[in-house]
């Protein structure tokens, strides 16, 4: 089976690594360093009940991407619709603004967010 051609470390411009895909360790690394702890980003312990209450409600159990599409996919990740922007955002711990998400739509929509589309 071919493999793809590695291309450039998507880490920094001046990384000169090839990969097969994202980041080099270092440059992943140095990216996790500067994201901040769960805490730091606003996942606190508030947070981890309030996810836990989220998932253990039955409306909550599929993700509501798929189900949109005619997929039942099991849910992996409680995510906000509108994403907040500090600790003291009253959106951070607001139930109705969380859905739940497989871990793949997850993804699309964090990726999406970053480059303005859905």
């Amino acid at each position: 089976m071919p493999t793809a051609p590695l291309r450039p470390c998507g880490g920094s411009p001046s990384c000169r690594a090839l990969v097969a895909n994202g980041r080099c360790p270092a440059c992943a690394r140095k990216r996790e360093q500067l994201r901040g702890s769960r805490h730091a980003r606003g996942y606190d312990a508030a947070w981890v009940r309030l996810r836990a209450a989220f998932l253990a409600n039955p409306d909550n159990r599929h993700c509501v991407w798929c189900a949109a599409e005619g997929r039942t996919t099991p849910t992996t990740e409680v995510d906000h619709v509108d994403p907040f922007t500090s600790y003291d955002d009253p959106r951070r711990l607001d139930r109705n603004n969380l859905q739940a998400l497989c871990g793949l739509c997850h993804r699309r929509k964090t990726a999406s967010q970053r480059t303005g589309r859905r």
